[in-house]
Order: structure tokens, then C-alpha cells, then sequence
């Protein structure tokens, strides 16, 4: 116990948790990167798993971005919209020839990646999309077409950004927010409605089948005319 005249012990003061010591500038977040936020963005320098590299990274912009001549951390090898939509369609290819794959879905996974470099540019660093560019590009998704079309448009967009953490590609998933969400199940019921059924029914087809009256001849027959 403490009596008269002893001295109180000063209380350590223990560094937030996640920081290697109380001074270190910058703070853990839940992605598992050290960030701060700087002229009011938030801002990631590395993995809490390597406060050095992290604090490296931070040293070499700290200058600039304070001072707003820079408003993101560039950092060597970023992976680039073209880069991942390679990498992606090359995972699909893959499964296109295992027959995981149907050869019409490659297709318009390939169309879903031409339209995404086309608006973002071949050049573009996958982390430095932000939630207003996704904004913008789910209005340019949504031209010719109708809500369908929109909710597969945004659906594969999600999917090849996820590909990119998923395959840890990038080291924090791209945000989507509510800037690049699906239209509404009602919107899509609505549109599917008015578009009218697509597809036979069972009864349907077996009645076709038992009024048609089929023309072709396998080659072992002997009335079959190559054309």
C-alpha cells in the first residue's frame, strides 16, 4: 500500500490496441490494414502484420498528402483494371475448358470486362476506385437495358472486384456501398412480368414433341444426304 510520503506510481499508458507502441501514427482498422485520415479521407499504408513496411509508406507520402498535393497513397505494382480483368477471364477460361464453365457464359463474362476497362481505362489502380466512380459506373451499366440486364451488369461487376481480395490480388475488398447495388427484387419481378414467360412448360413439350415430325437421318440410314 501507499503511505504518506511515497511517491505514487506514475500509470503506464498502454498503446491502443493494434498499435506497436502509443506513439505510432497510424491506426489498425477492421480490414486489416494500418490507416489515417488525412484533409478528411480515410487513407490504408499496409498490413497491421508489418507496422514497419506501414510506417514506411506513410513517411514516404505524409508530406504530399498533408499538404493535398496528393489525395491517395500510390504504391509500386498496383494491380490495374485491365490487369485483374485478365487474371479473371483467365480463371473462367480455365474453367471453361474443365466444362465447369458453359462457352456463352465466358462470353459475356468477357463482355463484362471490355466494358469495365473501357470506362475506367486500362491504367486504372483497382484501389483507387471510389464509391462515387461505382455510382457512375452503374448509370453507365444501366444504358440499353432494361432491370434485368442492370442486376446481371452489376452482379458481374461485383463478382470480378471480389475475385480481386478473394485471389489477393488487392489487400482490402473494393467498397461497393449502396452506389453499386442490385436493382429491387420487385423492379426485376415487375420487368420479368412484362417481358412474358420465355420457356415451355413439361405438358407443353411433350406436346410438341408428339405433333413434330422430325426430317433428319442419322448417317447410318441409308436415305441420309450429307447437305
Amino acid at each position: 500500500m501507499e503511505g504518506p510520503g511515497r511517491p505514487q506510481a506514475l500509470a503506464q499508458k498502454k498503446p491502443a490496441a493494434g498499435k506497436p507502441y502509443k506513439s505510432f501514427p497510424l491506426t489498425p482498422h477492421a480490414s486489416g490494414q494500418f490507416c489515417k485520415k488525412i484533409r478528411g479521407k480515410i487513407l490504408y499504408f499496409g498490413s497491421v502484420s508489418d507496422p514497419d513496411a506501414a510506417l514506411k509508406r506513410y513517411f514516404e507520402h505524409s508530406e504530399r498528402l498533408h499538404s493535398g498535393k496528393a489525395d491517395r497513397v500510390v504504391r509500386q505494382a498496383e494491380l490495374t483494371v485491365v490487369a485483374l480483368a485478365n487474371q479473371f477471364l483467365a480463371a473462367k477460361d480455365a474453367r471453361r475448358e474443365n466444362g465447369e464453365l458453359t462457352a456463352g457464359a465466358f462470353v459475356e463474362y468477357h463482355s463484362d470486362c471490355e466494358r469495365l476497362v473501357g470506362f475506367f481505362g486500362r491504367d486504372r489502380a483497382v484501389l483507387s476506385i471510389t464509391r462515387q466512380d461505382l455510382a457512375e459506373l452503374r448509370a453507365h451499366v444501366s444504358e440499353g437495358g432494361n432491370a434485368v440486364t442492370l442486376g446481371n451488369r452489376v452482379g458481374a461487376v461485383r463478382s470480378i472486384f471480389k475475385f480481386a481480395y478473394d485471389e489477393e490480388l488487392i489487400d482490402r475488398p473494393v467498397r461497393f456501398g449502396g452506389e453499386l447495388k442490385r436493382p429491387e427484387q420487385r423492379l426485376l419481378r415487375r420487368t420479368r412480368a412484362k417481358a412474358g414467360r420465355r420457356h415451355f412448360l413439361a405438358d407443353e413439350i411433350r406436346v410438341l414433341l408428339k405433333n413434330s415430325k422430325p426430317t433428319l437421318r442419322s448417317e447410318a440410314d441409308p436415305g441420309f444426304r450429307a447437305p
